[in-house]
């Protein structure tokens, strides 16, 4: 699952399979020609994290200086629609026992352009229980289940989507997941929050609570290092 995961271009190719909506793009090589991107776009490495060797292009000039370097560090390369009037929502998913439990959706409240890695790890972002309408919560939740078993997560995992304010669409968006050591990945600590209150909402378990406590406790250690 962490293989697929980390390779944006092989899990966009194994969720197209299925008609899980995904941002427009193209796999770009060497051959293909630049002069049909439609800006502003989004240059990303197939094999990288954290929105490293990311970058938006508004022109073609850009676009190539994107392009060298997302070069840096994978030779595939995705360049896909950048959408200008979005919502980035999060579904989390936890896995106990064959059962699977779907959380809340959350939303990153981000003061930048786009969510790049200043966002994530250097300048002040929350993510908060969003106020989407139920009817694309409930699509975001199902999608987030589908995906999960798709890709064959296990444990715990975060499925990232955006939804375009000027089309109402919903399109789910490659990040990595990390599958059995998913817990790594709630790097937002208000988003572990989240993701706790969501769950214990939906079991009232003790065995899931303490679970969930000390996996949070971990979170809270390494985000205080």
């Amino acid at each position: 699952s962490s293989f697929i995961c980390y390779d944006k271009l092989l899990t966009k190719l194994i969720l197209e399979k299925y008609n899980i909506p995904q941002v427009p793009y193209i796999i770009y090589n060497n051959k293909k020609s630049l002069e049909n991107i439609e800006f502003p776009a989004i240059i990303k490495p197939c094999k990288c994290g954290s929105s490293i060797g990311i970058s938006v292009a508004n022109n073609k000039r850009e676009l190539i200086k994107g392009i060298k370097l997302a070069k840096k560090y994978d030779n595939n390369i995705i360049i896909e629609k950048y959408l200008k009037n979005k919502r980035e929502l999060e579904c989390a998913i936890l896995e106990r026992k064959n059962k699977i439990i779907v959380s809340d959706i959350g939303e990153i409240m981000n003061e930048d352009s786009w969510y790049d890695f200043n966002s994530k790890y250097k300048t002040k972002t929350d993510t908060t229980i969003s106020n989407i309408d139920d009817r694309i919560k409930n699509k975001i939740q199902n999608y987030s289940k589908t995906i999960f078993e798709i890709l064959m997560c296990k444990d715990l995992a975060r499925i990232d989507f955006f939804y375009d304010i000027n089309d109402k669409t919903i399109y789910f968006y490659v990040d990595e997941k990390r599958g059995k050591h998913g817990v790594d990945y709630l790097h937002n600590k208000g988003y572990d929050m989240f993701l706790l209150s969501s769950i214990r909402e939906f079991f009232n378990d003790p065995n899931i609570e303490l679970i969930i406590d000390e996996k949070s406790k971990f979170i809270t250690e390494k985000n205080s290092l």
